[in-house]
């Protein structure tokens, strides 16, 4: 490999549960393994041992004035370019993309180092702000990642046809140990809950945010009432602590609208985590808007049938129109997981999303294309 030198920018710490940021490390780690020079320039982690092998992770503790942390961002990225001196920079959230377009406008950063920025939000969410200044100033990044094709389509009409940035499309991955064997997994939640294979375990996944439509979630289990089914919730505080009232308060909700049959995890590690997508049948994303949804791949890569709203760039992971609802429309999610009662199609389809995991999102995939995108002349 060319051994290059790549400095990842990253807004907030690398060890927090989000999908954008498991993804960045994934990406990190596997241009390390394949003779790149990697260092991570990243919020202060919560976890003072997180540490990635073969990788410098340079950090830095946030401001809590907004102001302060553009002139810190600044500060930092400029610094720790002449450290490390970088041929390449890779921007992995919208804040850097803010700050370092601002360098690059008053000369700041050098020409020969190339830029690249993975959106890992949505277009069509940003702000005008974001949106203007996208479509004013982005062709001082060299290349434009996308993780699904919706995004692509969106940043292609608004910069046109200008040469700069060039556009591609790279997938959120997640490690390839995900797709190893999951039976026990799958067997330890179910045999210590009393459930049976001829019980649907209906699965839930996400941060205690609006945005994640949780009210969508107990709507759904109130609907399916008195049906042979058992959910599966693994929700994490974004506070970073059990002891929140309003997100207890929810959980009882959620243990009277599913008659008692649930299984609850909260801030759960990455093998609960697997634990959990393993024990479920189908894995419903009730979120008003993702960019991509890693959560989706997580649950197939466990041979898990999954259903999402259709909105952002969920639809384009999914793969399947018949498996997307209308944001808040619990009954047609409802519908779709009714279909599933019928154990053929429910076992046909858990393959199909299982192989389409495996073919579109695991590490080898991104791991062929970005090692084509960073090996491209500027």
């Amino acid at each position: 490999m060319s051994g290059k030198k790549i400095l990842y920018l990253c807004d907030y710490p690398m060890d927090l549960i989000g999908g954008a940021e498991k993804s960045t490390a994934t990406m990190a780690k596997a241009m390390a393994a394949n003779g790149y020079e990697v260092a991570i320039l990243a919020e202060n982690s919560l976890n003072k041992d997180t540490a990635f092998d073969n990788i410098r992770l340079y950090q830095f503790k946030k401001s809590a004035n907004k102001y302060i942390q553009v002139l810190q961002k600044a500060h930092n990225a400029l610094k720790y370019i002449r450290k490390f001196k970088p041929d390449i920079v890779h921007i992995q959230f919208a804040q850097y993309s803010y700050v370092f377009l601002l360098l690059k406008k008053f000369h700041l950063v050098k020409s020969k180092i190339r830029i690249i920025y993975t959106d890992r939000h949505y277009f069509e969410a940003y702000n005008d702000r974001y949106k203007n200044m996208y479509r004013s100033y982005s062709h001082y990044f060299n290349d434009v990642i996308c993780t699904t094709e919706n995004n692509k389509n969106c940043w292609k009409q608004a910069v046109g046809d200008n040469e700069t940035p060039r556009l591609h499309v790279v997938q959120n991955v997640i490690e390839d140990e995900w797709f190893e064997d999951s039976t026990d997994k799958r067997n330890l939640i179910r045999n210590e809950n009393g459930i049976n294979d001829d019980t649907l375990v209906i699965g839930f996944v996400g941060r205690y945010v609006d945005w994640k439509r949780w009210d969508t979630v107990l709507d759904i289990c109130e609907r399916l009432k008195g049906k042979n089914i058992y959910f599966a919730v693994c929700i994490s505080n974004p506070v970073g602590s059990n002891e929140n009232s309003e997100l207890n308060e929810y959980i009882s909700k959620l243990e009277k609208a599913s008659e008692g049959r649930l299984i609850c995890r909260m801030n759960a590690g990455k093998e609960i985590m697997q634990q959990m997508y393993a024990a479920m049948d189908i894995f419903v994303l009730t979120s008003e808007f993702e960019s991509f949804g890693r959560t989706l791949v997580e649950a197939m890569s466990k041979k898990t049938v999954v259903i999402a709203t259709n909105s952002g760039g969920a639809p384009n992971v999914v793969g399947n129109e018949k498996n997307l609802f209308p944001v808040g429309d619990s009954q047609k999610a409802c519908d779709i997981i009714e279909r599933y009662e019928d154990k053929a199609i429910l076992d046909e389809d858990k393959q199909a999303f299982y192989n389409r995991g495996k073919d579109l999102f695991s590490e080898n995939n991104m791991i062929s294309k970005m090692i084509k995108i960073y090996e491209m002349e500027r």
